[in-house]
């Protein structure tokens, strides 16, 4: 079975942005329900990076640039968000 992991991609300290990347076959189904609206992530084309409202723990609503990768054309060889 393959997993879908996430993890912090920002280095340590202080930054002016963050990145969290996603890897795996679930990557857009948990996209989905991050994202507050439109567009949905499952049904973007690979390599697009639409501007979303991205819904926080907490119920804080932020807005993020999410990069799409589909595979097998990603650097991991899996679905990327």
């Amino acid at each position: 079975m393959e997993d879908t992991i996430a993890a912090i991609s920002t280095a340590p300290g202080r930054s002016f942005l963050s990145v969290v990347r996603m890897s795996g076959a679930e990557s857009f189904a948990i996209a989905d329900r991050l994202v507050d609206g439109s567009p949905s992530p499952a049904r973007l084309k690979g390599f697009s990076a639409p501007t979303v409202r991205l819904r926080l723990m907490g119920g804080r609503i932020v807005q993020a640039r999410m990069l799409v990768m589909r595979r097998p054309r990603s650097y991991t060889v899996e679905d990327v968000v």
